[in-house]
């Protein structure tokens, strides 16, 4: 059976709206609580992941192959991870999340920031703040895996301190250090698709918990959704190389040898959507990418140099350079050279 939001005035298809937090009709302009619809998923009783909903279409794109997953009225016209035309419907796989966090950054606050970030920048390329380029801001629910990981934490160190004897005469002492215990990291996340890059995603952590609901459709309206690619398994190794890592700094700075004997036990994970603002920017044979947290709207990205802004500036410095120096020797000389 289809599901669907209907505005209870003109019965028109209800959309999410982050900036207000609530589902809006975009015929009467009515605004709805999400808490004031019945959620077809509670009335199922669905707590972990099951099968996409009826009225989920899966598209898929022809030039690098991302699937994802959105309703039926917000059909894609290009590809959020490549800027490719070419997408089109395809048969909905894989299961869906069994927890979300929606987007409080709607389109507005997310071009707002984007505009901001890029004025950090240098050099930017003419057309990278373009309206054209604002319109393929695409808002995505990106799959993640969060990760309880329990650690036997057994590790010793050699710690040393800089002491000074009577005479004043500074000498070195060294000592060993021992931590030992149960230590457990909730929620570690850990993104599941492979064509995201790794880096960007660690780069606006962290997202607030807190917000984590069950998977809801009416928080999908309007957005798209990434469907993963890579299971938990195959993820375990880089949680466990960050995990080791949290190990080693919870035993504090001056660190001089470190040996980790510790036990890291099997994690259990849980495959949720966590909001992400993505734009993706080809530039001379090379993608660039610009994500924006969709809840706390932390950025990261990489921007493309105008290799002709910088030629210029490359000329004007070396031209300002040469009057200087010409400038110089004519006092120092009383002439020019």
């Amino acid at each position: 059976m289809a599901i669907s939001y209907k505005c209870p005035n003109c019965a028109a298809n209800l959309l999410f709206d982050p900036d207000v937090k609530l589902l809006s009709c975009a015929f009467c302009d009515a605004k709805i609580s999400p808490d004031d619809i019945v959620s077809q998923d509670a009335a199922d009783g669905f707590l972990q992941g099951g099968a996409w909903e009826d009225d989920t279409v899966g598209m898929i794109c022809d030039n690098c192959g991302a699937e994802i997953i959105s309703e039926k009225n917000a059909l894609a016209t290009f590809c959020a991870f490549c800027g490719a035309p070419g997408i089109r419907v395809c048969e909905r796989g894989g299961a869906r999340p069994s927890r979300m966090i929606p987007f409080t950054y709607g389109r507005e606050e997310a071009e707002k920031e984007f505009l901001k970030w890029c004025g950090t920048k240098k050099f930017l390329p003419r057309g990278f703040t373009s309206a054209g380029t604002l319109k393929k801001l695409t808002g995505l629910y990106v799959p993640f895996w969060l990760m309880d990981y329990m650690v036997g934490v057994n590790v010793t160190w050699i710690d040393h301190m800089e002491e000074k004897n009577a005479k004043g005469e500074s000498h070195t002492e060294y000592y060993e250090k021992r931590k030992q215990g149960l230590l457990v990291w909730n929620k570690v996340p850990v993104d599941g698709a492979q064509k995201i890059d790794d880096i960007l995603m660690e780069g606006i952590e962290p997202f607030n918990y807190e917000m984590l609901r069950a998977y809801d459709t009416k928080y999908l309206a309007g957005f798209y959704a990434d469907k993963y690619d890579t299971s938990a398994e195959k993820l375990t190794r880089r949680v466990f190389l960050r995990v080791a890592k949290y190990v080693k700094e919870a035993c504090g700075p001056g660190r001089v040898q470190f040996t980790d004997n510790s036990v890291y036990y099997p994690p259990a994970a849980e495959y949720v959507l966590l909001p992400v603002w993505f734009l993706n920017y080809h530039y001379q044979g090379k993608d660039y990418a610009f994500v924006l947290n969709g809840q706390t709207g932390k950025t990261a990205g990489e921007t493309p140099l105008n290799k002709f802004k910088v030629t210029l500036l490359t000329a004007a410095v070396l031209l300002v350079s040469g009057a200087i120096f010409a400038a110089a020797g004519i006092l120092i000389f009383g002439g020019a050279f």
